[in-house]
């Protein structure tokens, strides 16, 4: 009783493709570095916003400053 075994990998077949292995450490790391640059990114926004309702206010009430109106020029 002779049988013919085959391996699964041999020289001709390509070798399949591992995924990248993350550790939790890792993970943690990336999770709490995209957090805090996505944190800063909406303080920012939000400190804009707030200083481009005060220019308003102040444009309503014909307050007139150059660098007002210069940093609050549409362009």
């Amino acid at each position: 009783m002779t049988s013919d075994v085959h391996p699964l990998v041999n020289e001709t077949t390509p070798t399949r493709r591992r995924w990248f292995r993350f550790s939790v450490r890792s993970l943690l790391v990336v999770t709490t570095l995209v957090a805090c640059a996505l944190g800063w990114i909406a303080k920012e926004r939000s400190q804009s916003n707030f200083e481009h309702q005060i220019g308003k206010k102040l444009e309503v009430q014909r307050f007139y400053d150059a660098a007002i109106q210069a940093k609050y020029r549409k362009v």
